[in-house]
């Protein structure tokens, strides 16, 4: 009888371990639509970016680093850069919008921003005297305006959501992201050919230096463009309170 009794048992729990499902720790990914899983490439692209754009400054013994490491790092910056336009056309063409692409596509475009402004201010081959590319005093304002834009919009935010406010889509936002990726691509560029010492990517002359004014050019307009912007969303969150007020007189 107890012999009996323990098969059963043994049988109920070898059908109970067959019948668990396997947990799938890619759920997440699998499930994800394509405008999702492409923001979540720009993030896993940024890391990278950081790699080989450092190495080029570490690595300097290495020829692929010396002569390639910002090259790569530029080819996937502007990759990452890229990706931010592409799932923000998926998400919309493809009716693939979601909460968690509401989510990270802002961080994730942030953080690139963060990370080629962090980049080319502590490069040393663009703010050396030698090359009087990028000024220290001048790089402070490149990483101090976008991190002030953007912690003050995000207590607006904050602040909007409590009150239940809406604010908009700015479009002044999108221009400010598109010319200062532009800018960083550029400052890349430049930082990848005053590296090489004397194997220059681009010989000096007209067209390097058109890429220094350039590169400069659309870096100012993006630092006004981000000014304004951050302007806009104050003026906006303005408005709703005294909308707010309004409707409740």
């Amino acid at each position: 009888m107890n012999e009996k009794i323990e098969n059963q048992e043994t049988s109920e729990v070898e059908t109970n371990e067959t019948t668990t499902p396997k947990r799938n720790y890619f759920s997440w990914w699998t499930g994800a639509t394509l405008a999702t899983k492409i923001t979540f490439i720009r993030l896993a692209l940024i890391p990278l970016i950081m790699f080989f754009y450092i190495g080029a400054n570490e690595f300097y013994n290495s020829d692929f680093f010396f002569y390639w490491g910002k090259i790569v790092a530029l080819i996937l910056f502007i990759i990452a850069a890229a990706t931010d336009y592409l799932d923000g056309w998926i998400a919309r063409k493809f009716d693939q919008v979601s909460d968690t692409g509401k989510l990270f596509d802002p961080i994730a475009d942030k953080l690139l921003v963060l990370t080629g402004v962090a980049l080319i201010v502590t490069d040393p081959f663009l703010i050396s005297a030698q090359s009087g590319f990028l000024p220290s005093w001048v790089a402070i304002f490149i990483i101090f305006i976008p991190v002030a834009r953007d912690t003050i919009i995000a207590i607006i935010r904050q602040l909007a959501l409590n009150k239940g406010i809406v604010i908009g889509a700015d479009k002044v936002a999108k221009a400010k992201s598109i010319f200062m990726f532009i800018a960083l691509s550029l400052f890349m560029l430049y930082a990848a050919n005053v590296g090489r010492i004397s194997n220059y990517l681009i010989e000096e002359g007209l067209f390097l230096d058109l890429i220094r004014y350039t590169a400069w050019s659309t870096m100012i307009v993006a630092l006004a463009l981000t000014i304004i912007s951050g302007v806009n969303y104050v003026v906006k969150f303005q408005k709703g309170q005294s909308a707010e007020v309004e409707s409740t007189d």
